[in-house]
């Protein structure tokens, strides 16, 4: 019974938690945090001139929202304005996950 209890707590612990990383590319220049609600999200490439900062990953809870959230604040915090080549990994199990990924870069 205390194994069954002990599991459980386990597993709510870790389902509820979130999970980001970065990956600075070699020489990259380091900005000034940015506002996170102002970080745009493309899906693919952008036409605009850029700097790319850092490969960024979150994972969170819910259905994306959360997730799309989560990642704004990273590269806001690494001084980024953009986020490109997003792709997003949905884990479906008793509670859904969102992972999203992609390049956090500083538009010109």
């Amino acid at each position: 019974m205390k194994k069954t209890i002990l599991l459980l707590f386990a597993i709510g612990c870790l389902s509820s938690c979130t999970f980001q990383t970065h990956y600075l590319q070699s020489g990259s220049i380091l900005f000034e945090p940015v506002v996170a609600e102002t970080v745009s999200v493309h899906l693919g490439d952008i036409e605009q001139e850029y700097i790319v900062i850092a490969a960024i990953a979150v994972d969170a809870m819910g259905q994306g929202k959360e997730a799309k959230e989560l990642l704004q604040e990273k590269a806001a915090s690494l001084g980024a304005n953009a986020v490109i080549r997003t792709e997003l990994t949905k884990i479906g199990s008793a509670i859904t996950r969102t992972g999203l990924s992609g390049v956090a870069v500083r538009v010109k």
